[in-house]
């Protein structure tokens, strides 16, 4: 009997340790203040936690994702935040970008291949790409490539 118990104890332990996922860590970004995306990322060195960023204003920056559940969303729901350059998404998996505006990647060369997007996603990575505007930007909008895969829906996607 004293065997059973431990070993229920044991699962019960593991399943309770497995079975909440970790709760997001919130970020505001206003760039209309002097943050920046890229600096946030860069800090937030905890790559096992999921992290939600929340954009305010105009963000003159190229974003490298390379880490998974990333979130970057304009942070308000009727007014979303431009980005003045690309994000790439590289490797990382479960990334969300939603309600921004992305314009002008080809200023500082987001690239693959030679050519430009404003989000690409690349290297294996997965993303959710929702409720965007993407447009003109040197070569394409959207570029996925290197065996990643993007659920794309309601963006607009012109000029490029």
């Amino acid at each position: 009997m004293k065997r059973f118990i431990t070993v229920i104890a044991a699962v019960t332990a593991c399943a309770l340790a497995t079975a909440a996922p970790a709760v997001a860590e919130t970020i505001t970004v206003n760039c209309d203040a002097g943050k920046t995306i890229g600096a946030v990322l860069a800090k937030k060195a905890e790559k096992d936690k999921p992290l939600v960023l929340r954009v305010l204003g105009t963000c003159a920056e190229n974003i490298t994702i390379d880490r998974d559940d990333v979130t970057i969303e304009g942070g308000l729901p009727d007014a979303g935040a431009t980005i003045l350059g690309g994000i790439t998404i590289d490797g990382g998996r479960r990334v969300v970008v939603a309600n921004l505006t992305i314009t002008n990647s080809a200023v500082d060369g987001i690239s693959a291949g030679g050519f430009s997007a404003g989000v690409l996603v690349t290297n294996g990575g997965s993303a959710t790409i929702r409720d965007n505007y993407l447009k003109d930007n040197s070569t394409y909008g959207l570029f996925v490539d290197h065996a990643s895969f993007a659920l794309v829906n309601n963006n607009k996607i012109f000029g490029n």
